[in-house]
């Protein structure tokens, strides 16, 4: 998968077959990159993510960011 993370803050997770150009429209972006998202129950059966990023938007010339990982898990919370 890979994923945007707009200047507002807002996550957006979408398939390898788009690019991160496609998806960014004209919206400024903080960063971009590859990510993994395995969800699970906690102790209270909420629904809730743990992610991995990695890589690069080349055709948006960003990075991924560690913190990245917290802002696309805040998806489940």
């Amino acid at each position: 998968m890979k994923y945007i993370i707009f200047e507002n803050g807002e996550p957006v997770i979408f398939p390898d077959t788009l690019s991160h150009k496609e998806v960014a429209g004209n919206h400024p972006v903080k960063s971009a990159g590859f990510c993994t998202v395995e969800t699970y129950l906690n102790q209270f059966d909420d629904l809730r993510a743990m992610a991995t990023v990695w890589g690069e938007s080349i055709s948006l010339g960003k990075k991924s960011d560690d913190k990245d990982e917290d802002i696309i898990e805040s998806i489940w919370r």
